[in-house]
């Protein structure tokens, strides 16, 4: 299914041609090569005839996810907008007034039994709010349809991390120990509202800001995963214009974050992106792939000998989930008042994300 441009928005700038790679073809070098071509140059590419992936019958979830009546859908809510819910992280966001960001979302994270115990002690390993009404009731086919593409993708993160370990001259299995006691990996079901519906008030934004259902910004983890479902909207910065992108239907967009390319010393680039207001409802679902809450993410590691990503890593380097504390309830209206564990408290207040804020200060400088 797709929609028209609403016709309010600006003439569509250059388009965004991204290059698709067939991911229904064994693992090769010229698959690697392509890979890290684009993602040296552009930061972005497609995803195309992806092994047991159904777009229609995910769209169909994600649509009757966010149509659950109001009162079922507090149920899901994070503790911070609902007091009697137990869930602080994982669970679902209503849209925010005067929110540059125009949207409401469920956050689902791995399950459980796919963290290790030893990890289990950090904070954000929780479980996702299951269906209302529990997996046999009406809605727990949603759930299922959910985790199914979940699995699906996540087990795609891990390939896609494997070709990127040899295209930077590494064994294909140099950031497997990263995942294999669990990633603080989140799965997201978007849905946006046009502003004017006027769902929540946006009368505190200027004229730029409301043109926009999500702003300028770069992505933090490692990887991105973004069905479209055939919807406008997403620009990508390329050539010092936003242009827009195009997925073709069964697609998957990918691209980088600011902690891979941080790591490899910036030659992977992790592009600005944003989304327009296309004056129509809009879903999306990204799948943002994260280390596990104790790896630590090193700098210069690729010059080393090291043949995994945890050999020879400095113990004083933050660990990857209080840097992740730091960076959104820092940089994000939704997590802003994000109650940190004491235990925690200490670690994550004394990591320094001054790089972080320092280009993203840049960047809005040139825009």
């Amino acid at each position: 299914e797709t929609v028209d441009r609403h016709p309010d928005t600006p003439p569509a700038m250059a388009k965004a041609d991204l290059h698709a790679i067939d991911m229904s073809q064994p693992d090769s070098p010229e698959m690697v090569a392509e890979l890290m071509h684009h993602m040296e140059t552009v930061g972005f590419l497609l995803l195309k005839n992806i092994p047991g992936y159904d777009e229609a019958r995910f769209f169909e979830a994600c649509k009757a996810l966010h149509a659950v009546p109001p009162e079922l859908k507090r149920t899901l809510y994070l503790s911070k907008d609902a007091p009697e819910n137990s869930n602080h992280y994982r669970g679902y966001q209503p849209f925010k007034p005067n929110d540059p960001s125009h949207k409401e979302f469920l956050d689902m994270g791995l399950p459980s039994e796919m963290v290790a115990e030893s990890e289990k002690c950090y904070p954000l390993y929780e479980e996702t709010p299951g269906a209302p009404g529990g997996p046999n009731g009406p809605y727990g086919w949603i759930w299922a349809e959910l985790h199914t593409v979940q699995s699906l993708w996540h087990h795609l993160s891990i390939r896609l991390m494997r070709l990127l370990a040899c295209g930077l001259g590494k064994p294909a299995c140099f950031f497997d120990t990263w995942f294999d006691k669990g990633a603080l990996t989140t799965m997201r079901s978007i849905h946006y509202a046009p502003r004017s519906n006027e769902v929540v008030d946006s009368s505190q934004l200027s004229e730029e800001e409301r043109k926009l259902i999500t702003p300028p910004h770069s992505d933090g983890g490692l990887m991105t995963l973004l069905a479209t479902f055939g919807y406008p909207g997403l620009q990508v910065l390329m050539d010092g214009e936003y242009r827009s992108v195009s997925a073709p239907p069964e697609s998957l967009v990918v691209n980088l974050g600011e902690v891979f390319s941080k790591l490899t010393e910036y030659r992977l680039k992790a592009t600005y992106h944003q989304v327009l207001d296309i004056g129509v409802e809009r879903y999306s679902s990204p799948m943002f792939v994260e280390p596990r809450y104790s790896a630590r993410i090193p700098r210069g590691l690729l010059n080393s000998e090291a043949q995994t990503v945890e050999d020879e890593v400095d113990s004083s380097i933050p660990l990857f989930g209080d840097w992740l504390l730091r960076r959104i309830t820092s940089l994000f209206v939704e997590w802003s008042n994000f109650q940190i564990p004491q235990d925690r408290l200490a670690a994550v207040s004394a990591v320094d994300i001054s790089d972080v804020l320092a280009q993203r200060s840049a960047q809005s400088a040139k825009l």
